[in-house]
Formats: structure tokens, C-alpha cells, sequence
């Protein structure tokens, strides 16, 4: 497995010389490829709901707080009104469903950039814990990489560019690059790559997050290591897909909410 995930990266180097940039751009993050999964080898991925509609993903971190992405929240007139959909493998249907009580936006997030692309959602009862809906383990050190790791991507969005939905919790398998060859694969998007994000993708595409999946879960073994916030297109070939680097923000989630 590591001879194949370096053979991604040096492949990724070579592309670089015949790299085309597209034009068009989804911020709410790009799952297309892959399988579809059970809720109950990602216990900790929620649905966010804007009431009747499914909107973004996200991850159980403390009885009473999920982690997502900023903008999921940029166009809703009230974000307290979302609901989390959770212990469920189904877009829609099954599990328990929460009202939100707060929603804590990162106060440095910027929609024009989208840096500090993070957010809290707070519930006033407590998450029933079970089999099928766990706390998500975080990493502890704020300068932990994952150059090389090859990681899963889970949600319930589009299956293709320009698609629809998944009905069903799907699953990738993407490896994740380094910070400087990121930067140059992505350097024609309509964001910048900070080092609180990192690019993760396959060369030759036809594996990513698509829309839907923005505040999804990026999983190393029983970690999660990221979000999904950005990308090019969905599965296009040298377009890696964007995600925020969560232990650059576990200061930030200890202060909020003492995790």
C-alpha cells in the first residue's frame, strides 16, 4: 500500500507539467467514485438539514457538538434552524433527528476566501449515543500531516458532477498530497490553499467529494483528520479535492466547547 500511494504522489508531479485549469468552481465541496457504506463504520457522520432539505455533512465530536464546515451556514436565514440527522446510513430517513441550539462560526471565517472555512453546532440535549452513532476521535497535535495517508471521504452527496444526491452514505478512498504540490494543483481555484487546508485526490480523477458533501468527514483509521470545504469541478483528473485540516483548529474547538 505505501508503494501505491507514493506512485499517486509522483504521478501527481508529473501531471504538473500538462495541468489545465478549469474555470468553474463549487464551494460546497465536491462523493463520486467509491462505494456505498454503513453508518456503522462512520458512526460519527451526520447530516445537517435545513427542514425539508438535506444541506451538509458533519461530525459528532462531544455529546452535544457537531463539527462543520463555515459555509454550509452562508445563506441561511436563521443557521439555529437546522437540524442534525444522525445513526443513520440514509439521506432523509432513519436515526434521530436534534434541533440545533447554537451555531458557533469560526469569528475569522471569510466567504470571499473562505479561510477559517470551520463551525460548531450546539445541541441542548445530549446526543444518544449507540453502535451506529459514536464520538469522533481528533488529532491532539496542531502540527500533525498526513502526507502520503491514504484516507476515506464519506457523505451523502452528489455522485457526479452536475448530479444528484446519494441516498446512501458513500465512501472514497483518496491519498493525501503535499502541501507544496497542493498548492500548484490548485493554484487557478477560486480560493487559496492555506496551511490550515490540505488537497487530497487521486490523479487521475474520478474520485472526490461533490456537492452535498461539504463538512463531511476525512477519516485516517478511527481519526478525523479533515472537512470537506472546496474543490474544482468532481473528479476531474489533477483536481484534488479541499479540506480543512482540523488539528490546526483544536485550540479553537477546546475553547468553544472544552473538548
Amino acid at each position: 500500500m505505501l508503494r501505491l500511494i507514493a506512485a499517486y504522489i509522483i504521478a501527481f508531479n508529473v501531471a504538473l507539467a500538462t495541468y489545465h485549469h478549469a474555470s468553474a468552481n463549487n464551494i460546497d465541496s465536491r462523493i463520486v467514485g467509491g462505494n456505498e457504506t454503513v453508518i456503522f463504520d462512520f458512526p460519527y457522520q451526520v447530516a445537517i438539514e435545513y427542514s425539508p432539505f438535506y444541506w451538509c455533512g458533519g461530525v459528532i465530536i462531544g455529546r452535544t457538538w457537531v463539527l462543520t464546515v463555515a459555509h454550509c451556514f452562508d445563506t441561511l436565514l436563521n443557521p439555529v434552524n437546522v437540524t442534525v440527522r444522525y445513526g443513520t446510513s440514509y439521506r432523509l430517513l432513519g436515526g434521530q433527528v436534534v434541533n440545533a441550539s447554537n451555531v458557533i462560526i469560526h469569528s475569522d471565517y471569510n466567504q470571499t476566501t473562505l479561510d477559517d472555512d470551520i463551525a460548531l453546532i450546539q445541541f441542548d440535549e445530549p446526543l444518544s449515543l449507540s453502535r451506529a452513532a459514536r464520538i469522533a476521535y481528533l488529532p491532539n497535535d496542531e502540527n500533525s500531516t498526513y502526507y502520503g495517508s491514504t484516507v476515506n471521504v464519506t457523505g451523502w452527496g452528489d455522485t457526479s458532477e452536475g448530479g444528484v444526491n446519494s441516498n446512501v452514505l458513500r465512501k472514497i478512498e483518496v491519498s493525501i498530497l503535499t502541501q507544496a504540490l497542493c498548492e500548484d494543483l490548485t493554484s487557478n481555484y477560486d480560493y487559496p490553499v492555506t496551511d490550515k487546508l490540505f488537497c487530497a485526490g487521486i490523479w487521475e480523477g474520478g474520485k472526490d467529494t461533490c456537492t452535498g458533501d461539504a463538512g463531511s468527514p476525512v477519516s485516517l483509521g478511527s481519526t478525523v483528520v479533515g472537512l470537506a470545504s472546496f474543490g474544482d469541478g468532481c473528479g476531474r483528473a489533477n483536481h484534488p479535492g479541499v479540506y480543512v485540516n482540523i488539528a490546526k483548529y483544536r485550540d479553537w474547538i477546546t475553547d468553544q466547547t472544552g473538548i
